[in-house]
């Protein structure tokens, strides 16, 4: 999977999540938060995480989440 197809689907997963957990969709989360979130993906296994990273993936979905306003910090 490319970075942009990684990118546009783990945002879409983070909404969902987001939303399930009872938050508004225009809601700003704290770090915290999206780490939990990348936690649950990355212990399942997702296929979400199947992307060439040159560095951490956490830093690289947490700077999507950050670049698009979806979490503070």
């Amino acid at each position: 999977m490319t970075i942009k197809q990684a990118s546009t689907q783990v945002v879409a997963a983070f909404i969902d999540w987001k939303e399930s957990r009872g938050h508004r969709p225009d809601e700003v989360l704290r770090g915290d938060d999206a780490f939990l979130f990348y936690l649950g993906l990355e212990s399942s296994r997702s296929p979400l995480l199947d992307f060439r990273a040159t560095g951490d993936k956490w830093q690289t979905v947490h700077a999507w989440l950050r670049r698009r306003r979806f979490v503070s910090d």
